[in-house]
């Protein structure tokens, strides 16, 4: 992976490629290539996404699993609670399962426990789903889902939360 992460920043720095493009050559040269954002890309991502599914979006307001998404709701994002036990969260109906998600999504936000995030990428990418990433949320990590969404082309942040990462770029 060491080898794969410098080619990447060289490829990015040195030769001023975008993502896509470093992509495209990776792939020809059949080299894995982990496709975590750095933070201009996260900013970029957290400016452009409009729509956030929230996997295992709880409704007891005392958990991050419901605190983040409010806080996402109050910043103007739509967002879409999954929870296969409620019927409403934060005002919206909730979707009980992947494959009912509709396909405008920009980001999947995942609450769930690190072992659990496989599977639950596996089933985005089993289901075609193209969301502009996956976000597993503080604390949530898992070598097998990075690698998952890497060979979907599909950009994965890792141990971090939405709403530390959007204090750090937008306020002041």
């Amino acid at each position: 992976m060491g080898f794969c992460k410098t080619l990447q920043q060289y490829l990015r720095y040195n030769l001023q490629l975008e993502q896509s493009k470093i992509r495209t050559i990776l792939k020809y040269d059949n080299i894995s290539l982990f496709m975590l954002l750095n933070d201009s890309e996260i900013k970029k991502l957290l400016e452009e996404a409009e729509v956030v599914a929230v996997y295992g979006c709880s409704t007891n307001p005392s958990k991050p699993s419901h605190e983040v998404p409010e806080f996402l709701q109050n910043k103007g994002y739509k967002i879409i609670p999954m929870n296969p036990k409620a019927e409403n969260i934060l005002g919206e109906k909730v979707i009980r399962q992947l494959k009912d998600l509709p396909k405008d999504v920009d980001i999947i936000d995942v609450f769930r426990p690190s072992e659990e995030a496989k599977e639950v990428v596996r089933e985005i990418v089993s289901l075609g789903l193209k969301p502009k990433a996956i976000w597993l949320q503080l604390g949530i990590k898992h070598p097998e889902a990075e690698k998952l969404a890497n060979d979907a082309n599909i950009p994965i942040i890792m141990d971090k939360c939405m709403k530390i990462e959007y204090n750090k770029h937008f306020t002041k």
